[in-house]
């Protein structure tokens, strides 16, 4: 399977550190009333959202209070991995992706009001997994999350500490300005917004959903029609990134075969009340790290009892979807 969403809710104490200051109104060295920086919003807080070098969101300075991070970290199109040990065992920190806020759950906690119209709130988390989030001033979020490597091992709070803390770094970043960015080549999927890829209303008949139920995410990478745990159909599509087709989820024994011109793999599983079936192919070298490259996923989910065919779906947006990505 495909790199897993974190997700599902925990309750958590963790150790922050507190950031002191003064009162009163800062002024500039004449005398004069400095002038407040403008709420932090995602279109203030990146020129280029959808080449973001996720990477840049985070340095070894977010670890220091509980390890000694490995850098520099894995970068996908929408995230990056960072492994910090600590005296519990090993972690593995993920920044990003962006995402709006109305994917976090209901549920979800304030831990800190930063400045700038901006906050940290504490969202999914499930096992040995912590995840808070950094909400800009528009609502557009990015994600930190902290994963044990060995279930168990490391407490909650530190978990959830880690986690605070990649937040935290992350605002501070954005809020110097020293976001970094990379060019994408002209065949590269960053240059491909997903949701440009199909027609809503090709997709709309092939799920049996209305047209208006679509989710753009705000680097434009994935793009999603239909509501997620209901009992609709859903689709997706998104670029994974890795250094092998199994490190996108196709399995080592899949057979590949031709749709609309491209080497594609599909696979098909039954999870629960669900049928998934995916349909995976190659674009090519991804210009963040050599020796990995980008795949685009066209992705179905739909309820057992809708009578509906996962596969089926796939091929056919897929089809779509295929004809209109960058040429390679």
């Amino acid at each position: 399977m495909l790199k897993s969403v974190l997700a599902a809710l925990v309750a958590v104490v963790f150790v922050a550190g507190c950031t002191s200051g003064v009162s009163g109104t800062p002024s500039s060295g004449d005398g004069d009333v400095a002038e407040a920086k403008e709420p932090l919003t995602s279109a203030v807080a990146f020129d280029d959202i959808s080449a973001v070098d996720p990477c840049s969101l985070t340095d070894a300075a977010a670890y220091d209070d509980f390890g000694e991070a490995e850098l520099p970290g894995t970068p996908t199109m929408d995230d990056c991995t960072v492994v910090v040990p600590t005296d519990a065992g090993g972690t593995s920190v993920q920044v990003g992706p962006l995402q709006p806020v109305d994917l976090l759950p209901d549920d979800r906690r304030d831990v800190a009001d930063l400045s700038r119209g901006t906050t940290i709130v504490q969202a999914s988390t499930s096992g040995s997994v912590c995840a808070m989030a950094l909400v800009f001033a528009d609502d557009v979020v990015l994600m930190s999350s902290a994963q044990a490597e060995t279930p168990d091992t490391v407490s909650d709070a530190t978990l959830c500490g880690l986690a605070e803390s990649a937040a935290r770094r992350a605002f501070d970043i954005v809020d110097e300005g020293e976001v970094g960015y990379w060019e994408p080549a002209e065949s590269s999927l960053a240059r491909a917004p997903a949701c440009e890829l199909l027609d809503a209303e090709q997709v709309a008949g092939q799920l049996g959903i209305t047209t208006d139920v679509m989710t753009s995410y705000p680097a434009l990478h994935q793009c999603r029609w239909g509501r997620t745990g209901g009992d609709t159909a859903t689709a997706k599509v998104d670029f994974p990134v890795g250094a092998t087709r199994s490190d996108v989820g196709v399995a080592d024994s899949a057979v590949g075969e031709v749709i609309s011109g491209r080497e594609t793999w599909v696979s098909n599983a039954e999870a629960g009340e669900i049928l998934v079936c995916d349909a995976i192919t190659e674009q090519g070298e991804f210009g963040l790290d050599e020796g990995l490259r980008e795949y685009a996923a066209v992705r179905v989910v739909v309820p057992v009892t809708s009578g509906k065919d996962p596969c089926a779906i796939t091929r056919t947006l897929a089809t779509s979807a295929w004809a209109n990505l960058p040429p390679l």
